[in-house]
């Protein structure tokens, strides 16, 4: 008898810490619903803002989608490999220094055919794999460090050379324009 005494002191003690366990939240367990709780706030005055804006300004029914034809206008003349391109070329105080007539849109030279970085997975000794964002080899077989990208680069049209400039502004259109600039020739090769 004493011994089910015992036992069953023993179960209703167990069971209280139990229960007194369940009921004390932790306190990592409450940081994590509080934040929880002051994130959804947030997300809640944001809507109420745009909800309350939108009553007070309602969003234009749009008919003409004049930026998306823009846009497409932009992409067609950007396809067409027959383009000519003027590419007017400013000194610092904004005079003309001159004007080449390429076969290309001038491009960033930082534009490449494939990303400039690449997730990595490395096993620490916990045996985590955290993942790292790190440079991807380019498909010159180098690494650049990023940054920096003031060359732009293209085609003469009537020599077909490569032309990179550095560190200077320009115009490009695909039209001359009408401004007093000498035309900047790629010199004649003996051969």
């Amino acid at each position: 008898m004493k011994f089910l005494s015992r036992l069953s002191a023993l179960v209703a003690i167990a069971l209280c810490g139990v229960f007194l366990a369940a009921c004390e939240p932790s306190q990592a367990g409450e940081a994590s619903r509080a934040a929880a709780r002051a994130e959804q706030a947030n997300v809640t005055a944001q809507q109420d803002v745009m909800a309350r804006a939108t009553a007070q300004t309602p969003v234009p029914v749009i008919k003409n989608f004049l930026a998306r034809k823009n846009l497409a206008e932009y992409m067609k003349r950007m396809d067409d490999p027959a383009k000519t391109w003027y590419v007017y070329i400013l000194a610092d105080n904004g005079a003309k220094l001159g004007y080449y007539v390429a076969s290309t849109y001038p491009q960033s030279s930082c534009s490449f055919m494939t990303p400039p970085e690449q997730v990595k997975t490395i096993e620490d000794v916990n045996g985590v794999d955290p993942a790292v964002v790190v440079s991807a080899p380019s498909l010159m077989g180098v690494y650049y460090k990023g940054g920096g990208c003031d060359n732009t680069f293209f085609f003469d049209a009537s020599s077909n050379a490569l032309i990179i400039l550095t560190g200077v502004k320009t115009w490009a259109s695909d039209v001359p324009l009408n401004v007093d600039a000498p035309l900047i020739t790629v010199a004649k090769t003996q051969s």
